[in-house]
């Protein structure tokens, strides 16, 4: 199992998450259950195959997704490492000079 998402995003946006089946992994998962292992972020929903993430607060967001199919305890995992950029703000100065006080 893999998870589809960026590996880089900017603070205060966000982005959606998809847990992927691959070869040997459970042919028909029912059930999905995201988790943050690292980091901060608000997650639209810890369960479904997609999720959207909203990245609050910049550094590193790890985030991982178990699937199970209801009939085994084994499951598939996977994991993903986001890098969250810290906002930025741009701050300008107007000054207006008033030339009779010059």
């Amino acid at each position: 199992m893999s998870v589809a998402g960026p590996t880089e995003a900017n603070q205060g946006a966000t982005a959606t998450y998809t847990a992927q089946l691959t070869g040997g992994d459970l042919s028909g998962a029912e059930t999905y259950s995201w988790s943050i292992v690292e980091g901060d972020a608000e997650l639209s929903s810890t369960e479904g195959q997609s999720i959207d993430v909203t990245f609050t607060t910049a550094g590193t967001l790890l985030l991982a997704v178990t699937a199970g199919d209801g009939v085994c305890d084994d499951g598939a995992a996977a994991s993903i490492t986001t890098t969250v950029i810290p906002a930025t703000c741009e701050l300008t100065l107007e000054c207006a000079v008033n030339e009779e006080t010059k």
